[in-house]
């Protein structure tokens, strides 16, 4: 499937159906824009993942903002997020968050994976959408 990358800002889905979230650009009031690329990515009508890193921060506001869509939203993306991939470098770090359970909590009924590198959630994308198409 080919899809548009230009309109993308704060998704990159040059390698969809992994969605990495592109948090180095965040900036407050950033809501409105992602909104919509989340909005566009749901128009596809295919699965995917949306892969976060562990440095993401953002402000209270536009967590607020994404949290009233995400809940808005619940139905389509149960239906087409495959996951929410954070991922997280630093080896202790990680291994105490999933001793305490955090891979296996659900965000929004989502499933919430965590993994070390970019690389590991290529290969977990590819596992819970399937191969990705290449067209």
């Amino acid at each position: 499937m080919k899809v548009s990358v230009d309109k993308f800002r704060f998704h990159n889905i040059s390698r969809f159906p992994a969605c990495i979230f592109r948090d180095d650009i965040l900036y407050p009031g950033y809501a409105d824009i992602w909104e919509k690329e989340m909005a566009s990515i749901l128009t596809f009508k295919r699965p995917f993942t949306v892969i976060f890193s562990s440095n993401f921060i953002e402000a209270t506001k536009d967590r607020a903002q994404r949290g009233v869509w995400l809940k808005r939203n619940q139905e389509a993306l149960r239906e087409y997020c495959r996951g929410i991939i954070t991922i997280i470098e630093n080896e202790e770090v990680r291994n105490d968050i999933i001793r305490q359970g955090a891979a296996s909590t659900k965000i929004f009924n989502i499933n919430h994976e965590i993994v070390a590198s970019l690389e590991q959630a290529i290969t977990l994308t590819q596992q819970l959408v399937g191969a990705i198409d290449k067209s």
